[in-house]
Order: C-alpha cells, then structure tokens, then sequence
C-alpha cells in the first residue's frame, strides 16, 4: 500500500513539474559535476544550483560560453528521469555586472 501511494505522488510530482509556469530567474552560470558527466546549473543569489536542462539544445551550448557571467532567464522546471528537477530555459539575457 505504501509503494502505490509513493508512486502515485511521484507521477503526480512529475506531471506537475512538467507543466510548470514560465518562471524569471537570475544567477551565476557553473559548469557542476565531474568529467565526463558535467553539467550547466544556475547558482542563484539564495545559494540554490538549479541544473540546466540539455534539452534545451541551442541555448544550452550559448549558455556554456558565458559560464561565470551573470544572466537572467526565462525558465520553466522540468522532472523528466531524475529526482531533480532542472531548467528549460527558454529566453536569456546577460547581466551587466555593476
């Protein structure tokens, strides 16, 4: 009974996740994890690392250029095959640092 109940919520967590609204989030890109299982996440200003999905194709190869640099974008989560959740990023934009 406990199995079907956990597997009930993490379908349900997923659908969720997967559906998730548009989100506007600004950070620090980091190049996380050993070679040769790296990945780009978003360092936000909270310390949180939100990994950047690879699914997002085009951006994510920009994205790799500007690791170091601050950027806002535009996101959504996305759970798909992992326990963490990571970014779809849709749209970015580089911030001027001050």
């Amino acid at each position: 009974m406990m199995f079907a109940v956990a597997a009930w919520n993490g379908c349900h967590g997923q659908r969720a996740a997967e559906s998730g609204s548009a989100q506007e989030l600004t950070g620090i890109l980091y190049v996380t994890g050993n070679e040769p299982f790296t990945q780009l996440s978003l360092q936000t200003p909270d310390g949180v690392m939100h990994p950047i999905n690879k699914d997002s194709t085009r951006v994510y190869t920009e994205l790799l250029k500007l690791q170091g640099r601050r950027v806002e974008v535009s996101c959504r989560p996305l759970l798909r095959k992992s326990i963490k959740p990571t970014l779809i990023i849709e749209r970015y934009r580089v911030v001027e640092e001050r």
